[in-house]
């Protein structure tokens, strides 16, 4: 496909964002506020705060969203001064290792693993040291319900077509959660759209076809959304751009005029060894977004502007 995302150039972070290795080559979210970005990565349990310092952006702070295991932050959105931070809310199945005996890989391969601490979504004024608010979207991705698909997605592994939350968005108070998977018949993806509460009662589901991906990040702009799309397991599949109004695409009878718009708006370019995972609006023009992009699986997340022509 003829792209019309074309790459501006990268951004300098001075020094690590954060203190080893491991959580510093697995950033997963980030988010844009005036000169501040804001970033997540899914092997830790603190978003690290940082600034615009010269002709790049330093950490100037820490917060610790809780004290103990990794949460598997995987989304980061902003309104106002609120920070609303989610995590994956997803199961997963143990690895396989060369080192380990056939024996100990048959009994892992068929071990499925609850980590309640993923089932976490947060949120905190990003001006002021003030507490830290705490929600969980788990009893709705389990309501058996005949609204909700989700709950027959919900206790199979994430890599395995399982619930795996990995974008946030907001506007005017209402999130929009993304869904990197499941992707069901005919390539339909679901995003559920709920207001912070504790507890999350009432919530609503729509959909988007993104051609077989899923929703890898989802970021507000002036008419809609924008939302990163990639593979649902771990397999190589290009990564695209789409513009979404916000509203549910799922076809059916009804009016024209009630149907979401959905546009392809570009693929990615491949880097080696680099999985796109964050998506965060700069600037917006009549003609085009200036967007930044982190990636997984490289030091720092290896930020990066590009320059996507709208539709």
């Amino acid at each position: 496909m003829t792209s019309s995302i074309s790459l501006l150039g990268p951004i300098n972070i001075i020094g690590n964002i954060y203190d080893d290795d491991k959580k510093n080559e697995s950033i997963s979210a980030i988010e844009v506020v005036d000169d501040f970005l804001i970033v997540g990565a899914d092997e830790g349990n603190k978003v690290k705060v940082l600034k615009r310092n010269g002709d790049g952006y330093a950490v100037v702070r820490s917060i610790q969203l809780r004290s103990d295991k990794e949460i598997d932050i995987e989304g980061i959105a902003c309104e106002g001064s609120a920070v609303y931070v989610i995590g994956s809310h997803s199961y997963k199945r143990e690895k396989i290792k060369l080192n380990q005996s056939y024996e100990q890989n048959r009994k892992a391969i068929a071990t499925v693993l609850s980590e309640t601490q993923r089932d976490q979504l947060f949120r905190f004024s990003l001006n002021a040291d003030a507490e830290i608010e705490k929600t969980s979207l788990r009893s709705i991705i389990e309501l058996n319900d005949s609204n909700n698909l989700l709950y027959l997605f919900s206790r199979i592994p994430s890599k395995e077509n399982g619930v795996d939350i990995e974008g946030l968005a907001v506007h005017n108070g209402l999130l929009y959660v993304g869904f990197r998977g499941p992707v069901l018949r005919d390539n339909w993806v679901p995003i559920l759209k709920c207001k912070f509460a504790q507890p999350i009662v009432q919530a609503d589901l729509v959909f988007v076809n993104l051609g077989g991906r899923g929703v890898r990040d989802i970021t507000r702009v002036n008419d809609g959304f924008l939302i990163l799309a990639g593979a649902v397991g771990d397999g190589l599949v290009s990564y695209q751009v789409y513009f979404w109004d916000g509203e549910d695409c799922l076809i059916g009878n009804r009016k024209l005029g009630n149907v979401g718009r959905l546009d392809i708006l570009g693929e990615l370019p491949v880097y080696e060894n680099a999985k796109a995972e964050g998506l965060a609006l700069l600037k917006e023009s009549d003609s085009a977004y200036e967007v930044l992009i982190v990636f997984d699986g490289v030091k720092n997340g290896d930020p990066k502007r590009f320059r996507i022509i709208k539709k």
